[in-house]
């Protein structure tokens, strides 16, 4: 078996233009590679793309050459092929003969493919569910059948990526049974979710405190700028000291692609090579700043989980006797961790159905592992195979053109998904002049849509990164269409809602110096020094607050406004609605304060009390909003509406818009170096996952799929060649329009 560190967290070459003569090179480089494809219908060379003639057209078809593999990803690739080749001639499953006895008639609920996948009987089962195919419904139709069976839902464990997918499959499991009591024990939800019960549940067998708090991604980041702050690190060869957003990349990409954090500055981060020493003791610090305020932060309750299991055996017998039948969603978004972690509660028994798509696995900057799901037949000897390709969702037109994208990649099983519905209109493939005529011809398109029947909610527009979206939103608001944006910030990551948690953690955990810093800092005169001050009181004290400590300080009557809110939040007398209730009213004049819009928040401080009125407790409260945090906000100011009109346009990066579909799509700004990323184009697995999101993109369509690109954008870098994904699909997939008219595409 391969080593657990592969791709994409190894980087072939470190393509980053930083100077001018870099910069020069790379673009003659890009230049040369297209000048073969790039051509006018005269023959001659490609001209100039501020002249945009009618006569551009799109790069011939063909597939690119990628740069020379390493040999770690030839005998990648030489693993995956056999892997692959099993995909392909895997044999249908078997379906059980006798179904009539069972309530549930899974023959008329299913297609071929999902009833195999429902009704597996055998051991490991990878089942590669393509977009639209109906992998939800194929595992509430697993779930169900196994109590039919007689598995108490008490062993079956569902692992998603939201508690929401799980409560989701549950319910409709429920349904189908007819029977909300037994699908209701079925343990459902997140990796973390089951992580952080199962610690808790079992803290005294592996000793571990159960007292812990969870920090989220921005309460790292907060304990990690504290850490920085502290070493007081200065400006060295004029590099500017990394941002703690910076360092927490770096630290989080050590652990999950299990690199030194030297390994990780070289390989990424190259100019910040002089800090190097520094976010080593940096990473040090964190650890132990974690282990002695009782922290646990995301990793930590995988890694924690994952280490008892292997190193537990009373631990590891109690886990498998629970969960005797394991099936996990999305498994193409696992990391190293979870990957492991799914192997290790399999345990001998190996009941275990993964499902996911490959060429859906975009999210290698978090740490996902597309080879947990492209190399399951090699964790897991034996295993069935079942592809589902009968899609429920997009137009045969559309995914032909999905189907091309799919044909491209290099590592993907192969499928071919095959529509239901009726034929409908090509993809079309717009090129314009600029980002402003190119946003004017989507408002045009959108507002004809709308003319024809389409809400606007049925449309969305997606793109690769959030700043392509500027001159698109901003002729949106002269037109008046009103739009909402996803891919902001969480809700739990805005200010005023992490100051309102501050407050909950420190109930639940009075060490929680982090909590401490970011509430001390309220109150005037309380700066930097004070805080730390009070807060080694409260550590030297055992965790106890008492405002009397600070008699005689100016700020001693807001201390004991504040000891007064703490205690109160502490009361499990009082109800939790109570407690947050006391909790706004002592801190709505601390955000009118320092929150010039702060009447504009204040409906996110009623939304927490509604979001506690299914926990038994501030600990689960807490725990739940740590652990799966409302999704998705919209943007930071209103825009312009019709009275009483909630239909919105969808703007949304493609990373957001994953698991979403709608009617139309438009994807914009196909230039190569923005989709894909220049980052990208001279790394094999990142050009590989980049692809991957553009197959997420297309494929959120259901009946109109639109692809455009100016012909330049001048950012910190010039691109002005169409989209080398552009260049690798069937000519009679797409039409081709140049302005608002459209042209044969030339293959020379």
């Amino acid at each position: 078996m391969l080593p657990h560190r592969l791709a994409p967290c190894y980087t072939e070459t470190d393509m980053k233009p930083q100077d001018t003569d870099r910069q020069d090179s790379y673009r003659q480089e890009q230049e040369s590679r297209f000048e073969e494809t790039f051509l006018s219908p005269s023959g001659g060379e490609a001209p100039s793309p501020r002249t945009a003639p009618e006569e551009a057209a799109l790069p011939r078809l063909r597939r690119f050459e990628y740069p020379g593999m390493s040999e770690e990803h030839r005998q990648y690739l030489a693993v995956f092929t056999s892997s692959s080749a099993l995909a392909a001639s895997a044999p249908p499953g078997p379906v059980p003969a006798d179904l009539a006895s069972l309530r549930v008639d899974y023959r008329s609920r299913l297609n071929d493919a999902q009833l195999q996948a429902a009704l597996w009987e055998g051991g490991p089962l990878l089942v590669i569910a393509g977009a639209g195919t109906g992998k939800t419904w194929t595992i509430c139709c697993r779930a169900a059948y196994l109590i039919e069976r007689g598995v108490p839902p008490g062993e079956i464990l569902l692992l998603t990526f939201t508690r929401k997918a799980a409560s989701e499959m549950i319910g409709r499991a429920s349904m189908l049974l007819d029977d909300a009591e037994a699908a209701g024990r079925i343990s459902g939800g997140t990796f973390h979710g089951f992580a952080h019960r199962m610690i808790k549940r079992y803290a005294d067998i592996i000793g571990v405190d159960r007292n812990f708090t969870i920090l989220d991604e921005t309460d790292a980041r907060d304990v990690i700028v504290l850490i920085r702050d502290e070493l007081k690190l200065r400006r060295r060869d004029n590099v500017p000291v990394p941002k703690g957003q910076v360092i927490q990349g770096i630290l989080g990409t050590s652990r999950s692609c299990e690199l030194t954090v030297k390994e990780v500055i070289t390989r990424d981060h190259e100019h910040l090579s002089v800090y190097i020493p520094d976010l080593e003791v940096i990473q040090r610090l964190y650890l132990k700043y974690k282990q002695a305020h009782r922290y646990m932060d995301y990793d930590d309750l995988l890694e924690v989980l994952y280490e008892k299991l292997q190193n537990n055996s009373r631990f590891r017998q109690l886990v498998h006797r629970q969960f005797t039948h394991i099936i996990v969603d999305e498994y193409q978004d696992t990391n190293t961790v979870q990957g492991r972690l799914v192997e290790a509660l399999a345990g001998e028994r190996r009941q275990v159905m993964v499902v996911g798509d490959d060429a859906q696995s975009i999210y290698g900057f978090r740490g996902a592992k597309s080879e947990n799901i492209l190399n399951f037949p090699r964790i897991f000897p034996a295993s069935g195979i079942i592809r589902i390709e009968k899609n429920y969702r997009s137009t045969p037109e559309i995914l032909a053109y999905a189907n091309d994208v799919t044909g491209a990649m290099t590592f993907a099983y192969p499928k071919q998904l095959a529509s239901v519905r009726p034929g409908g209109a090509k993809p079309e493939v717009h090129r314009c002049f600029s980002q402003q005529e190119e946003a004017s011809w989507i408002c045009d398109a959108v507002e004809n849509l709308q003319q024809q029947g389409s809400a606007l909610a049925d449309i969305a527009a997606v793109y690769r990164s959030n700043h392509l979206s500027g001159h698109l939103q901003a002729e949106l608001l002269k037109r008046r269409i009103p739009f909402i944006v996803y891919g902001g910030l969480k809700f739990v990551e805005r200010r005023h809602v992490k100051d309102m948690l501050a407050f909950v953690r420190i109930s639940l955990n009075t060490l929680d110096a982090a909590a401490w810093h970011r509430v001390l800092r309220m109150i005037s005169g309380i700066g930097q020094v004070r805080s730390g001050m009070i807060i080694r009181t409260v550590a030297e004290n055992g965790g106890v607050f008492s405002a009397q400590k600070f008699r005689g300080h100016p700020f001693f009557s807001a201390m004991e406004e504040l000891e007064g809110v703490i205690r109160y939040l502490q009361d499990d007398r009082l109800s939790l609605q109570q407690r947050l209730l006391r909790l706004k009213a002592y801190y709505l004049p601390v955000m009118r304060q320092h929150c010039e819009d702060y009447a504009r928040r204040i409906p996110d401080l009623d939304v927490l009390a509604s979001l506690a009125e299914s926990s038994s407790s501030m600990e689960e409260f807490f725990s739940d909003l740590a652990l799966d945090p409302p999704s998705a906000s919209f943007q930071d100011y209103p825009t312009e509406k019709h009275d009483g009109d909630a239909d919105s346009l969808v703007l949304s990066t493609v990373h957001s818009a994953k698991g979403l579909e709608w009617r139309y799509v438009f994807v914009i700004s196909m230039l190569d170096g923005v989709f894909p990323d220049i980052r990208s184009l001279h790394d094999f697995s990142s050009l590989e996952e980049e692809r991957r999101l553009f197959y997420v993109a297309c494929t959120r369509a259901r009946d109109g799929l639109y692809l455009s690109f100016p012909s330049y954008i001048q950012t910190h870098q010039y691109f002005a060649l169409p989209s080398r994904f552009l260049s690798e699909q069937d000519r009679e997939h797409f039409s081709f329009y140049i302005g608002r008219r459209e042209h044969p595409v030339k293959f020379v």
